[in-house]
């Protein structure tokens, strides 16, 4: 559970950086990123998706 909590807290500082720094362009509804930034972001949404997939496990270990 650290593991996973050290990755998330990780991944989450990493976007949270780029975002602070970056500049999005405006088309319409859309907003357009760089691909290093869309990478960053998706690493963080795959992180998150294992995370939650494992809770149910963990949490029947920690009981």
């Amino acid at each position: 559970m650290e593991k996973q909590n050290h990755l998330m807290t990780r991944d989450y500082e990493i976007l949270e950086e780029k975002l602070k720094t970056f500049k999005p362009t405006l088309t319409g509804k859309e907003v357009k990123i760089d691909k290093e930034t869309y990478d960053t972001l998706k690493d963080f949404m795959n992180t998150s998706k294992r995370v939650i997939r494992d809770m149910p496990n963990n949490q029947t270990l920690f009981e």
